[in-house]
């Protein structure tokens, strides 16, 4: 499985896809939005970062952070800070 998908809520409250994508390296993630990419991660960073979440990562228009509710994801002008579900984030997890 080379991709993953996180639904996530756009500020007007409609249903947005966030997908993550192991680039063609194999060494990058890929973050996608409204069918664009809109950051690329480096794979262990991201793996590290998950693992043991703390601050923020961002990479281009695509930020995750720790908050007191969990991990949540933001992609700017898509997807305002959306927390991940604990199933969403295990799944990640797994799969990075």
């Amino acid at each position: 499985m080379n991709r993953v998908t996180i639904e996530a809520m756009d500020d007007q409250g409609r249903a947005v896809s966030v997908e993550l994508a192991i680039g063609p390296e194999r060494d990058t993630v890929e973050g996608w939005s409204g069918e664009r990419k809109r950051a690329v991660f480096k794979r262990l960073v991201l793996q590290r970062w998950l693992a043991s979440p703390t601050g923020e990562l961002r990479a281009d228009a695509m930020a995750w952070e720790r908050t007191e509710l969990g991990i949540a994801v933001r992609v700017d002008d898509d997807v305002p800070w959306w927390e991940l579900s604990p199933r969403d984030l295990q799944r990640l997890r797994e799969w990075v």
